[in-house]
């Protein structure tokens, strides 16, 4: 099932957002967790669904995305980026007084409470409620014929040679690896990524200095690039198969999770644990920023089919933001 193959990747994808951002709460670096987690968002969103879109498209002219699967993942960004534009608004609007950043932390904390519980009911409407409404036509082929969903007793004969190509294709597919094999090589990746994660935050800034790059591009732009290219390659992969379902459930659902489930961890972590309570207040620009690109994906997938041309808009736009967060660390 596209879903939950989308929700997999995308946490397994996010595994190295969290683990970085988890290893800045310990050394206290709270505006690089901040920075991080919206670059995060930014890059699923505009760098990883415009070139699925883009190289998709240059294959198929356009791209059918499953309706539920679109607006479900549309309606969860539009929260999702509510919960980070509220508190930095907040922020802004709250008179200044002994008690701000205190009130600030606070609603904070009240906003991550509730992100996690529209994440929670997100993933019980995936998988439970209406699991039926994301089954895709391959979740309803019986072999290599396809079952009518009126009459289940109708079946669609496919020709040999298009039955031999698809044995070829899910050879080519198979699974080698058993799972505990499978389980195995991802802990030791983990255990891994969380050594380096440590290297890497002590030194963000001195590689910024040593780069010459700002670090608020670095902490943006720059390490979500990084971290997200598993998720990356393997949206732009699945598209250019025209499996659009999997890769916006990789692309949007690593956004949704970023922004609906770890960033609120990572606020609750820090009243836990850290020295410093994190906020949700990521600052004007960087707000306007999500909410726009929120705004920009949901009009690409509004009609439920996707082109390259969307693919470029959502590319170009990722450039713009890039070159804006360069030069204002150039001041």
């Amino acid at each position: 099932n596209a879903t939950v193959g989308g929700l997999l990747n995308a946490t397994f994808g996010n595994a190295v957002e969290i683990i970085l951002s988890i290893a800045a709460l310990r050394q206290g670096l709270l505006d690089v967790i901040r920075y991080t987690l919206v670059g995060s968002i930014l890059s699923n969103l505009l760098l990883v669904l415009g070139s699925s879109f883009f190289f998709g498209g240059l294959i198929y002219r356009e791209q059918e995305v499953h309706k539920v699967v679109a607006e479900s993942n549309a309606d969860l960004l539009v929260a999702a980026s509510f919960g980070f534009a509220l508190p930095s608004v907040f922020g802004v609007a709250l008179p200044e007084g002994k008690g701000h950043e205190r009130v600030a932390e606070i609603f904070s904390l009240v906003t991550a409470v509730c992100l996690l519980l529209i994440y929670a009911m997100f993933l019980y409407f995936q998988l439970f409620t209406h699991y039926d409404s994301y089954l895709d036509e391959e979740d309803e082929e019986v072999g290599g014929s396809k079952v009518s969903v009126a009459d289940p007793t109708a079946v669609e004969s496919e020709s040999l040679e298009g039955g031999e190509e698809e044995v070829e294709a899910d050879d080519e597919e198979e699974v080698v690896a058993s799972f505990n094999v499978a389980l195995g090589i991802l802990l030791v990746v983990v255990a891994l990524v969380s050594i380096c994660s440590e290297y890497i935050v002590s030194s963000i800034s001195e590689f910024s200095r040593a780069a010459g790059l700002g670090q608020t591009f670095v902490s943006i732009i720059f390490l979500p690039v990084i971290g997200n290219a598993v998720e990356h390659f393997s949206a732009v992969m699945v598209a250019m198969k025209d499996k659009m379902d999997l890769s916006i459930g990789i692309a949007c659902g690593s956004s949704v999770q970023i922004a609906a489930f770890a960033s609120p961890v990572m606020v609750i972590l820090s009243w836990i644990f850290g020295r410093n309570r994190l906020t949700l207040d990521v600052g004007i620009f960087n707000s306007i920023c999500i909410v726009m690109s929120v705004f920009l994906v949901n009009t690409t997938m509004r009609d439920s089919q996707t082109n390259w041309l969307e693919g470029a808009l959502l590319l170009t736009v990722y450039v713009v933001i890039g070159c804006a967060l360069f030069l204002f660390d150039q001041v």
